[in-house]
């Protein structure tokens, strides 16, 4: 049994994550949180929890079985992940490099006014609005992935300067400003559905992927189960859930992504 035993660090660095990052990996992977993880052996190691672009977009369902809108394995070199596989199957790949330096010199050049700008509610005006209204004008996808990045960038650096972990969308839009669960094992609502210990939960889980991973092949029922974390806590167009899956043998990591 391999398990969570430490939270380690929100907002890890590309750098932190992969072993000789490529390029386009902080174009498309979003490192949200490091965790240190324990097997029956008591050797320690590190494990991440990722989001990517375009999950959650079944429209672009891709033939491979590295990655796909639903989920991206990751081979596990010691602390570090490393990938192999291509991405040109993502809406707008080839325009990324160019958004991603727009996205830069926007945060560049108004990360102060995005950072306080104290909007009190969804409803009133803001400079990122205003932003956002602009990208809106060139393209959907162009919005989506401007506001998926540059939210990223809020949440992380209003976290590390406040110690607080907030949607960045609360200083931004005026969203709800209440403090987010950084990783769950089980979701626990007193009001709704509980699950009584964690084979319960992870049974339910198993369950309701099963089509995808017969559709592709994948095996997750031998995989130990590391937790989640609600991706859009962390960044706008997430998956609700993020969950982690290693093999025994602590080679292979799953980040699955699921949606309501």
């Amino acid at each position: 049994m391999i398990k969570v035993t430490k939270v380690e660090k929100l907002f890890p660095s590309i750098e932190e994550v992969f072993e000789a990052p490529k390029e386009w990996f902080k174009y498309v992977f979003f490192p949200l949180l490091t965790v240190e993880i324990e097997n029956e052996q008591q050797q320690k190691s590190k494990a991440h929890f990722i989001s990517m672009y375009a999950c959650g977009l079944a429209e672009y369902e891709s033939e491979r079985t590295d990655c796909n809108w639903f989920f991206v394995r990751f081979e596990k070199v010691g602390d570090k992940y490393r990938f192999d596989g291509e991405m040109d199957w993502l809406p707008n790949f080839s325009e990324l490099p160019q958004w991603y330096q727009n996205a830069k010199e926007d945060y560049a050049a108004h990360k102060d006014l995005y950072l306080n700008s104290e909007v009190k509610h969804s409803y009133d005006p803001s400079p990122y609005k205003d932003s956002l209204e602009k990208w809106e004008a060139i393209s959907g996808d162009y919005a989506t992935y401007m506001d998926t990045l540059l939210s990223y960038w809020v949440t992380r650096d209003k976290y590390q300067e406040t110690g607080k972990f907030i949607a960045g969308n609360h200083y931004t839009q005026g969203y709800s400003g209440h403090e987010r669960e950084i990783y769950e094992l089980t979701p626990y609502d007193e009001d709704e559905e509980t699950y009584e210990d964690l084979d319960e939960y992870l049974e339910y889980r198993l369950d309701t992927e099963s089509y995808l991973c017969e559709e592709y092949g994948i095996s997750l029922e031998d995989k130990n189960y590391l937790g989640y974390v609600i991706g859009y806590n962390y960044l706008q167009y997430s998956a609700d859930t993020i969950s982690l899956f290693i093999s025994p043998d602590e080679k292979e990591v799953y980040n699955w992504f699921s949606f309501s």
